[in-house]
């Protein structure tokens, strides 16, 4: 065995095994700790076409997020990249990669200002991401269900003894009915 180990060590097979498992726990590490989650259980996110010609954006898709983490939860740098959809012309958006600005409303009934907010658990906060009203409902729909809608991105701190933080990228999809 001893002599094995030798040999082994003549051919730099611990060198390879070793920077392998290097690699190993740096992508490991990069995945956990780094790279935005795609999920957190029983944070929910609801997405739903809403089309009202008599507000200032008349078709929009509704975000719902409701916190059942069992802790406080602050969401924060929220927005919004769209794929198969257009965007409404007056939305606030980064020039240069195209993200809507997503807010949050400070009462019900206010105008979107705040750019972060704390979800209670068992609470929910509502918001809205602008569409252009030219697009038709069935194009909307369609993207939803399709999943091919377009991607929201946020920050997620938790409240309690000990702070934990994600960042997460959510799809914006419409949910199954139940039963499928």
């Amino acid at each position: 065995m001893l002599e094995w180990m030798r040999s082994a060590n003549s051919y730099g097979v611990w060198g390879f095994l070793s920077t392998l498992i290097l690699f190993i726990s740096y992508f490991t590490a990069l995945k956990v700790l780094v790279l935005p989650k795609r999920r957190v259980p029983h944070l929910n996110f609801i997405f739903e076409r809403k089309r009202d010609n008599n507000y200032d954006w008349p078709l929009r898709i509704m975000v719902k997020i409701r916190n059942f983490t069992g802790q406080p939860c602050v969401i924060t740098s929220p927005y919004a990249t769209l794929v198969k959809l257009r965007p409404d012309s007056r939305a606030d958006r980064d020039s240069p990669s195209g993200q809507l600005e997503v807010k949050f409303d400070p009462r019900e009934g206010e105008m979107l200002t705040e750019i972060d907010t704390l979800i209670r658990h068992r609470g929910e906060v509502h918001t809205w991401i602008p569409l252009d009203p030219a697009q038709r409902d069935e194009e909307v729909d369609a993207a939803l269900s399709e999943a091919t809608a377009g991607v929201f991105e946020c920050k997620c701190v938790w409240v309690g003894e000990r702070l934990r933080r994600h960042s997460l990228r959510v799809k914006i999809q419409r949910h199954p009915p139940s039963g499928k």
